[in-house]
């Protein structure tokens, strides 16, 4: 669908066949109060998709409810100036999806029991916004996503996203990560990696940066247990060995150590006042020369560098009357 100042309020959408409500190419977009369920126990055959705008500019969504989707509850993707608030998502593979976007703010929301809690990441393949930026992250509570991942295809991208994480940050730059409540994410409350770590092809000839860059995670409160999820994916299990192997305390913070030809400093990580958290480093990319994993100081992350963002300015809010 195309058109301007669109406003979805106060309704359910039960048992989807494929997505719940899926959006294109509207300018002012709004999902205000919404519900989509798929009903009973989560299944394979359930939708991909909960709310699903796609291709669109200034997007809100606030007070909805998304639960049982295949993939993801809330998912935003190649689109510019988004809002996320007041929303719960639960049982979802993904809980919330932030894909090559530019512009995001993610607030005031619920993610609980789903696989990983919140996805903000860039694809390869992508030719509308080939590079996102400038998603935040804030005042959420992101807690014990640890359940089954029920993708129908486990050996797509989100088949292959670990159970038991917080948030995932995947190849994308400017993400600014704050006042959350991030507790009980079993493999991992922060996971971050480089687009290599998919092992998906891309075409660097495109301009897409594989790389993460410019992240600032601050004053948090981020725990975990030290059990891990009791229906791991494969993904996940690959994390516990490589966490294994660093013979260490289970981290909160794992980074897939590929840098590409820079370092973890050319990446602009910074980590401050988030309480007692341990990082590791699978140096995957330094792997092949027969260097290991290694925890790294997490003071090493305490520098200046911010990446401290304006609020997303919705240009022609929406609203229900």
């Amino acid at each position: 669908s195309e058109g301007s100042d669109i406003s979805l309020c106060g309704f359910s959408v039960l048992n989807g066949v494929s997505d719940a409500i899926k959006t294109q190419n509207i300018d002012g977009i709004g999902f205000y109060d919404l519900a989509v369920d798929w009903e009973g126990d989560v299944l394979t055959n359930n939708g991909n998709y909960g709310l699903y705008p796609v291709l669109c500019n200034n997007v809100e969504i606030d007070g909805c409810y998304a639960r049982g989707a295949a993939d993801a509850g809330i998912y935003v993707g190649q689109s510019t100036n988004i809002v996320v608030k007041n929303s719960t998502v639960t049982q979802n593979v993904a809980g919330i999806e932030i894909e090559n976007c530019i512009s995001a703010d993610v607030y005031n929301c619920t993610m609980e029991d789903n696989s990983g809690g919140i996805l903000v990441y860039d694809l390869g393949n992508i030719t509308s916004i080939r590079n996102g930026s400038m998603c935040r992250i804030f005042n959420n509570s992101i807690v014990n996503n640890n359940h089954k991942n029920y993708s129908p295809d486990p050996n797509g991208l989100i088949g292959r996203l670990p159970v038991g994480t917080g948030i995932i940050l995947l190849a994308t730059d400017s993400v600014e990560i704050f006042d959350n409540t991030i507790a009980s994410n079993n493999t991992a409350p922060i996971a971050m990696a480089s687009y290599e770590f998919t092992g998906e092809n891309f075409d660097p000839s495109t301009g897409y940066n594989p790389r993460l860059r410019y992240v600032d995670v601050h004053d948090n409160v981020i725990t975990r247990d030290d059990t891990y999820p009791e229906e791991p994916n494969e993904a996940a299990q690959q994390v516990a060995f490589l966490i294994f192997v660093l013979g260490g305390p289970n981290p909160h913070i794992v980074y897939d150590g590929i840098p590409g030809l820079g370092t973890m400093a050319d990446q602009h990580f910074r980590f401050v006042n988030n309480g007692n958290v341990i990082f590791a480093n699978f140096n995957l990319q330094m792997n092949d020369m027969g260097q290991a994993g290694e925890y790294v100081d997490i003071a090493t992350f305490a520098g200046n560098q911010t990446t401290t963002m304006d609020g997303v300015n919705l240009q022609t809010p929406t609203g229900c009357k």
